[in-house]
């Protein structure tokens, strides 16, 4: 009898575990999101490209894109370094992408906001996309291992010590 329930125990253990692995919550507490952040900074230098609404290049660049943007003058695109050079695209800001792990809710209030103020407080411009699960911060080659490692150590005190004024502006306390 003890030996059935301890192997119903480890079944429910093995579901629980599998669930909280696969199944991840979207986190929206700006305390919790900071307190598990998880930068990862991605190999791959990336730039911003600019292809011409009638330029033919754009659908063999498309696939190679992490991000995408269509505006009245063309469509930018943010993709590989050498995907640029090598199709001739106007390129610029080459950069690293920091990928923040913790699953944040799209809906979140405030993570942006403290990520971007903490980076600028370090001089490392910021710019940020949001995936359906993750963030990504796009900062300059220049300064991405500032980025990581200001992300990684500071993300405790220096994040959490950027909170909503009653105004709704940003303050350090």
């Amino acid at each position: 009898m003890a030996r059935v329930a301890l192997a119903e125990e480890a079944r429910c253990w093995t579901r629980r575990r599998r669930r909280s692995c696969c199944d991840m919550s979207a986190v929206s507490d700006l305390d919790e999101l900071l307190a598990t952040l998880a930068p990862q900074l991605d190999d791959v230098t990336f730039v911003y490209a600019l292809v011409p609404s009638d330029s033919n290049v754009r659908r063999e660049v498309a696939d190679a894109a992490i991000a995408r943007v269509e505006e009245r003058e063309g469509t930018t695109l943010v993709l590989p370094i050498d995907v640029a050079v090598h199709h001739g695209l106007r390129h610029e800001f080459p950069c690293r992408r920091l990928t923040l792990q913790v699953h944040s809710d799209l809906e979140a209030v405030g993570l942006t906001a403290a990520v971007a103020t903490a980076l600028a407080a370090e001089g490392v411009p910021a710019n940020v996309l949001a995936g359906f699960h993750h963030d990504h911060i796009l900062v300059p080659v220049d300064h991405a291992e500032v980025a990581r490692w200001g992300t990684m150590t500071n993300t405790r005190w220096r994040l959490r010590s950027y909170r909503p004024c009653a105004a709704g502006a940003w303050a350090a306390r």
